[in-house]
């Protein structure tokens, strides 16, 4: 996860004015984002900060776009950005607001305004062997041996999440879709074939091949049997796909707003996944151990606020996001810190405002810290942050995936990056043993006691005394499985 920041702080510029491109009908033509300078920035580290003049402002579902535009004129600003599935508008006001948070209680309490937050934006410049039926025949490179009794090896991350025995329920698994935003994707590699789709020509169109995307992908969903290279967790999905890193020679400014990161989610949910993987955060560059809590909520408010209006318009799934690698000293913080979906928590959340009850917000994001197995024959966090917000552990430490051609197609990735997909992969194996599954039910099975494996160390490592340190469970994919099939038969 060392690009994570690299990747957040480049964050989305693509939401740009050509937005209103975005598309031959793949979104409304009302929907847009011109490009915003974002020279007045509250900088809260290097590669963080809050907009003092652009705010994302949720209208009420009565207010058409014409009322909207009228009210951003009124507030003394002007309409630079606009979401018809949220009915949420960008309002870049004329002058510097030296209160952000008494402005935007102002703005809410105007009917018409369900919530108002300023804009989040980044720096572009700151990421013992047991008898199978089944074993999948691709090589690992040699190292294909199977042992879940004693991870090792290319593939120690599936034998410690016993991956073996739940594909021996393979014949009750379907296909199941999933999504992923990241950094880019080969979609010609060869244990990626087939696997990736993107939801729309747009997004297909502005893929560029990266290594951290791939190696998450290949994590997830590489190809099985077929007799190359690794297996993925969850090898019965298909991947729904958002780069959401513009190209470097395409910024002009340094400032940018986190959009594209947001409609990422929303994109592959509309496309059909169910469960979204963000291996991304907030390396915290000069914040030593946190963020202020203002921070926190305006971010936590606005994630929320988004999830809600998706779940509003019908849909359901899970985000899986990772839980960070520490500060940029590498110690581990807690993991709030790591913002995007990290940050909602029931005080800061804000569905109900969108007349969806918190649990249904909160029971659908899984945060998830990384771990290495020890030559003592233990597993211990690893380059990961810790606290109540973690709610499971995954294997993250020298996880050999998929990559892009230049790298060698295979190679090794460690954090909380690689983590991530491990329970994405997992959620994709629970979810797929029964369509009806939601949200939260494939969360509690998941991230539950009842179904985890061995506790997962915390650190030797405890650095701050504001920082909460403790022990977790390390996701098991069999006893998932098997707690899913068992309530399916039992319905």
């Amino acid at each position: 996860m060392q690009k994570i920041l690299s990747f957040i702080l480049s964050i989305v510029m693509i939401f740009s004015s050509s937005i209103a491109g975005i598309i031959s009908g793949e979104i409304s033509p009302k929907d847009f984002l011109d490009e915003v300078k974002m020279e007045f920035v509250e900088k809260f580290s290097d590669g963080f900060g809050i907009s003092k003049r652009v705010f994302s402002v949720f209208m009420s579902d009565s207010v058409s776009f014409g009322e909207a535009k009228k009210l951003a004129k009124e507030i003394g600003g002007e309409m630079v950005g606009y979401s018809s599935i949220l009915n949420e508008c960008k309002i870049f006001i004329n002058k510097d607001i030296s209160d952000l948070e008494e402005f935007c209680d102002h703005l809410q309490e105007n009917e018409k305004i369900i919530l108002a937050v300023p804009q989040i934006v980044f720096n572009i410049s700151s990421c013992i062997r047991k008898s199978f039926e089944y074993i999948p025949n691709d090589p690992w490179e040699g190292d294909d041996h199977w042992s879940e009794d004693v991870p090792n090896g290319l593939n120690w991350h599936l034998e410690a999440i016993q991956a073996l025995s739940a594909w021996q329920y393979r014949d009750k698994m379907s296909t199941i879709d999933l999504g992923v935003v990241d950094s880019g994707f080969d979609v010609n590699h060869e244990d990626l074939a087939g696997k990736i789709v993107f939801p729309g020509k747009y997004f297909e169109r502005t893929n560029r091949p990266d290594s951290h995307g791939t190696h998450v992908s290949g994590i997830i969903c590489a190809n099985a049997d077929n007799g190359i290279g690794i297996s993925g967790v969850c090898p019965n999905s298909v991947l729904h796909c958002v780069d959401w890193e513009p190209e470097y020679n395409s910024l002009s400014q340094n400032w940018l707003d986190i959009e594209r990161i947001y409609s990422g989610l929303y994109y592959t949910v509309k496309d059909g996944a169910k469960v979204v993987n963000f291996s991304l955060g907030s390396d915290m560059n000069n914040v030593l151990t946190r963020y202020p809590d203002f921070v926190i909520d305006v971010v936590g408010r606005f994630s929320s606020a988004y999830m809600a209006v998706i779940i509003k318009h019908g849909y359901d799934f899970i985000v899986c996001q990772a839980a960070g690698n520490g500060n940029n000293f590498g110690y581990a913080v807690n993991a709030e810190n790591n913002l995007t979906f990290c940050s909602v928590n029931e005080n800061n959340c804000s569905s109900e405002l969108f007349g969806v009850r918190k649990s249904e917000v909160l029971d659908r994001i899984i945060v998830v810290g990384a771990a290495a197995s020890s030559a003592e024959g233990y597993y211990q966090l690893a380059y990961s942050n810790v606290g109540d917000r973690v709610d499971i552990v995954a294997p993250g430490n020298d996880i050999f995936s998929t990559d892009i051609a230049e790298n060698g197609h295979y190679g090794f990735m460690t954090g909380t990056s690689m983590a991530a997909p491990v329970v994405t992969g997992v959620c994709g194996l629970v979810w797929s043993i029964d369509s009806s599954f939601t949200g939260p039910m494939v969360k509690k099975i998941v991230c539950s006691p009842e179904t985890a494996g061995p506790v997962v160390k915390a650190t030797d490592i405890k650095r701050y005394e504001n920082v909460n340190y403790k022990d977790y469970n390390l996701v098991n994919a069999k006893l998932s499985v098997e707690k899913a099939i068992q309530i399916s038969e039992n319905k």
